[in-house]
């Protein structure tokens, strides 16, 4: 019954508020009276019971009014299905904070509203993604991100370039001042490459000093060649470590769906091979795969 539901929340760790919908004159809920709030409610949104309860939700919770057309909306749709309802995230931009929301009918105008903060897990969920998804090192997409990002083109039909990228004189690099002046060489120029960053241009890390650059909508191999000068002029500039300069190029190979392969492997395979011609040629510079 309604007095066993009021003590079994009213006793939760959860906030908890109990209400009674407020209708207008067309019979529709436009907002709701908060008759009893949780002590962790009081505790964790520091008020006194005495100063919500009785009162309107949208005086004491001004935030309601942003989103007032989807409250009510939501409250005629759970009334009417006679059930309860659950949000899993909602951000309130007041209280800068993430909460999930259930919301329970316990009898015809009223219901019970149970919610949690859940923006440290929110937080986790997302660095958990960013692990999955972006290099560590550099902040880029991953490998698994710049193959998905790939994947999906293929499905789009459009024409699209693909640039595999080997750092040259990174070896040198890593064997003179360390694996530590690598890994700053390495951050820094990822830094640089962002700058070329765009809807079309999509630049992972595969791993060690490779590259992955998706370059979409690239009807044009003159495009294509541009992308790949940026890149060379780009990293260009010395890179100043302590006290040293240290300076690196770029060998990078391009090939173009559909031209050059129809799977992910074959147009990548084609953009590897394009590298290593320019590679043996001693590097910084681009090359166009020869079919």
């Amino acid at each position: 019954n309604q007095e066993k539901y009021r003590q079994l929340f009213s006793n939760l760790s959860s906030n908890f508020l109990y209400n009674k919908v407020l209708y207008d004159e067309n019979g529709e809920p436009e907002d709701f009276l908060i008759i009893e709030a949780n002590i962790a409610f009081t505790k964790n949104f520091n008020i006194k019971k005495e100063d919500i309860e009785g009162k309107k939700a949208s005086s004491v919770m001004p935030w309601i009014n942003r989103d007032i057309y989807k409250c009510k909306e939501f409250l005629k749709a759970m009334l009417s299905e006679n059930q309860h309802k659950k949000v899993d995230s909602i951000y309130i931009e007041e209280l800068n904070a993430w909460y999930s929301f259930v919301i329970y009918s316990i009898k015809p105008g009223y219901f019970a509203l149970i919610f949690d903060d859940i923006t440290e897990k929110k937080n986790k969920d997302e660095m958990i993604i960013k692990l999955a998804y972006y290099d560590v090192l550099t902040g880029l997409p991953n490998r698994k991100n710049i193959m998905e990002c790939i994947s999906k083109e293929f499905d789009n039909g459009e024409k699209f370039s693909i640039l595999f990228m080997d750092l040259d004189n990174f070896k040198e690099v890593n064997d003179k001042f360390g694996h530590r002046a690598g890994d700053y060489v390495l951050s820094s120029a990822s830094e640089r490459l962002k700058s070329l960053i765009d809807d079309n241009v999509v630049i992972g890390r595969l791993g060690g000093d490779e590259f992955l650059i998706l370059k979409r909508h690239s009807n044009d191999i003159e495009e294509a060649k541009k992308l790949a000068q940026d890149i060379e002029d780009i990293l260009s500039k010395p890179f100043t470590y302590y006290n040293s300069e240290i300076s690196i190029g770029a060998s990078i190979g391009i090939s173009i769906y559909p031209d050059d392969g129809s799977d992910i492997t074959k147009i990548i395979s084609n953009a590897d091979k394009a590298m290593y011609n320019i590679k043996r040629e001693g590097g910084f510079g681009y090359s166009v795969y020869k079919r």
